[in-house]
Order: C-alpha cells, then structure tokens, then sequence
C-alpha cells in the first residue's frame, strides 16, 4: 500500500537508487562459509580536506568484483558502519530480503532509504530532487540484515586511474551469446584479445578444442 513517507538523513540512516545496489548485487557470492561477502558493501569515504563523501557499493565472489559510486544525491550517515579506517567506514547489507521489493513499478527511480538503528528499509519512488525532508511515495518495506563481518580491501584489486592500456569495447549481448556457445561445449574460461584498438576482438575457448570466434568491437 502506497504511503508518503519524509526522506530523514541521520547519522544511522543511508538513501542508496536501488538500481545500482541491485547491478553491484550480481557479483556478491553465493557460498554459506564466506558470509562476509554474501551481501553488498556499502562504504562512505569521507574527502580529505574538502567537505562531502564519496558512497561506494561494492561486492565480490573472489572471482569478479563489482564497485559502483553512488551519485551525489545518496546517503550514507557517519554512524553506518562497522569497520572504520581513517576517513574511510561502512558496512555490509544481506540484501537477499530485497529482490521481490526491487521489481516494484514506479513513475520515478526506485531508491532505498534505511536505517541500521531499526533495520527497516523503506523503498521509495523518487521523481523529484532528494533533499532532507522532500516527500515521497514509499512503495515497499521489509528489514534486512547487516552481516557482522569484515570486507575484504578491494581497493588492492581496482585499476589504477589513469591507466593507458587499450580497451576492448563490446556488445554483453554477444559476449553472452559466445559464453553460452562455450558453456554447452562444456568450456570454462574465454579470452579476449585485439592488436589495437578498433579492431576485431578475437575470442579464444582454452577449454574448448577447434573452437574460435570474433566479435567486432563497438564504436566510440
């Protein structure tokens, strides 16, 4: 049942566009004994010398890793966290509870606002500018879980900014369409590889004898 409901920024409280959190929520793991990386990563990194944070959402299997930074617009108390460092705190949201409230319609963009101190989120549907107090209409509600655990340092992992190196530029759509022809060969890993940027990107299955491929690159 639809309900308007305030937006409230507190230090315990986060407004995070479900969207992003939903995208990040794909490379989360699935195994009971690293529990630690079942959720989503939710960091605020306060700027140095310079007011405002930084939000990062961000989740890992070990294998891939996915770091989204919110936009501005997004929320994220001083109290929300359960490991600090420096100017750097968060903690991680069991967001598994969430998946049906994702799928719910809205006019505007779907966002979450929860608050660690009562374990409820509230999603709500945004189609005008979020500031402290602006109204909204709240179309789910559940609680969730915050998992006592300490993340991982995935920043060790990230590229370095700035970094020069090529980009192979594709379509996911034929990606996918090739990693599903390796699947059904019963292949396990697929290469990508261009001489030079604009070029064929040749696609090679290690696993998959007298299989090749080519996937043309997008353009810029």
């Amino acid at each position: 049942m639809t309900k308007i409901i305030a937006a409230d920024f507190t230090p315990t409280s986060f407004l995070l566009p479900a969207r992003d959190v939903q995208a990040v929520y794909c490379a989360r793991s699935s195994e009971e004994t690293r529990y630690y990386l079942t959720g989503v990563y939710i960091e605020r990194v306060d700027h140095v010398n310079e007011p405002g944070s930084t939000v990062h959402i961000v989740a890992t299997d070990g294998h891939i890793l996915l770091d989204k930074i919110a936009p501005d617009s997004a929320w994220v108390g001083s109290e929300c966290t359960t490991q600090d460092s420096d100017n750097i705190g968060g903690f991680i949201l069991s967001v598994d509870v969430m998946e049906k409230a994702f799928k719910a319609k809205t006019v505007g963009d779907l966002w979450i606002l929860g608050d660690i101190k009562t374990g409820i989120l509230q999603f709500i549907d945004v189609d005008s500018p979020l500031s402290d107090g602006a109204q909204f209409n709240r179309v789910g509600v559940c609680e969730f879980g915050r998992i006592d655990g300490t993340f991982p340092d995935y920043r060790r992992v990230l590229p370095i900014q700035g970094d020069n190196s090529a980009p192979l530029t594709f379509d996911p759509v034929y990606y996918a369409q090739l990693a599903k022809a390796n699947k059904l060969l019963g292949g396990t890993a697929i290469t990508l590889n261009a001489q030079a940027v604009g070029d064929p990107i040749s696609v090679g299955f290690p696993k998959v004898p007298l299989l090749t491929g080519v996937m043309m690159p997008m353009r810029a």
